[in-house]
């Protein structure tokens, strides 16, 4: 996919589902603009981000990203293959909720001594 097409990658990460408010959807076009070789990174997109942040804050993303595809590649060249995370974290329309905790924790209180009857 070209940066900037405003077509957006499908399901494995929609730009324009309505899951990302307009400076993510920028962002996300950034900095997929920055990891393309070459980076296509180009005037209006930084402009349009300087309309959501601070210059400071353009430095921070720029770096953010800088360091990610740098991961990136190293991995790459030492053949570190994926993990099998994309398997647990789809995304999906539905808003996140933070799974519930593990049976026998964080239930009721802990009598004096530390331990359960």
């Amino acid at each position: 996919m070209c940066a900037g097409s405003g077509a957006g990658p499908t399901k494995e990460g929609t730009w324009d589902s309505g899951l990302f408010d307009e400076l993510e959807r920028r962002v996300l076009e950034y900095a997929e603009a920055m990891s393309e070789t070459p980076p296509s990174v180009t005037g209006e997109m930084v402009t349009g981000l300087l309309g959501h942040l601070t210059e400071g804050q353009l430095v921070e993303l720029t770096a953010m990203v800088a360091i990610e595809n740098q991961r990136a590649r190293t991995y790459h060249a030492l053949g570190v293959t994926a993990q099998g995370f994309k398997a647990y974290c789809e995304v999906t329309d539905r808003p996140w909720r933070p799974p519930p905790p593990p049976s026998g924790h964080g239930r009721g209180r802990v009598p004096p001594g530390g331990r359960r009857g």
